[in-house]
């Protein structure tokens, strides 16, 4: 019985959970609202930054750890890879402009664009597979870099009731995203061979666009996954009238 009555005081915690009072907040039928929402979600990420927001068990943006993240782009393409990247540490969100939204709070859709300057991740990696026409395989540290990264965010969701409030389930997070430079370091290629590791460099250094541009749509489910997530911690929470003012 005391085990039900904390379970439930948690859950009654969490349903009349609200926002940071320092947060930018924006009215549903103001008639500027994109605009609104623009500044307030580039508040937003400012303050989350590298604190969080620990009333609501929302982890810091700058590093965001991220437990695991997996592409797999098979098929007999020029790029065919299985990568596994664990113990993920990102940096570059919180330098982030929100350049673009279009909100649809009818339809419980927000779409948004975003400009980064650097988002970069470092990570323990494991790799198999072909790039063009050499094959590739290792297990160690990485770092991925991306220089000015463009993200299109499209976030769906669909409105529950919880204890007489509505909330924003989330749904889907797409995620689009154009890049105008890849780097990519990869330790410990083909056990240490560094002949085979600096071939296997150069290839990707030269044909980087390639290589994005073939791994891109799985990086995108993989990312949107994880950005899925941390957005649901935020959702689930704080009811629907609570983010956007009546």
């Amino acid at each position: 019985m005391i085990t039900t009555a904390i379970i439930l005081a948690v859950l009654h915690l969490a349903s009349s959970a609200t926002l940071p009072a320092t947060f930018k907040q924006c009215h549903q039928k103001d008639p500027s609202l994109n605009e609104c929402l623009k500044v307030a979600v580039q508040d937003a990420i400012q303050q989350i930054g590298t604190n969080g927001i620990p009333d609501l068990g929302v982890g810091p943006l700058e590093p965001m750890a991220v437990k695991e993240v997996k592409v797999d782009q098979g098929g007999h393409g020029p790029v065919a890879i299985k990568l596994q990247f664990t113990n993920l540490k990102i940096y570059g969100i919180p330098e982030s402009t929100i350049t673009k939204a279009d909100t649809h709070l009818d339809k419980y859709q927000l779409i948004s664009e975003s400009q980064t300057p650097i988002f970069r991740f470092d990570a323990d990696y494991v790799i198999d597979g072909q790039i063009l026409v050499l094959p590739i395989r290792g297990k160690g540290v990485c770092n991925i870099t991306l220089e000015s990264l463009t993200a299109v965010h499209d976030i769906k969701g669909k409105p529950v009731t919880r204890d007489g409030e509505v909330y924003m389930e989330l749904t889907s997070y797409g995620l689009k995203l154009k890049t105008k430079r890849l780097h990519t370091r990869f330790e410990n290629l083909f056990n240490g061979d560094k002949t085979l590791a600096r071939a296997v460099g150069k290839i990707m250094h030269e044909n980087w666009e390639l290589v994005f541009n073939e791994i891109r749509p799985a990086l995108e489910e993989a990312f949107g996954t994880v950005f899925l997530d941390r957005a649901k911690v935020i959702f689930d929470q704080v009811p629907f009238d609570k983010i956007f003012l009546p």
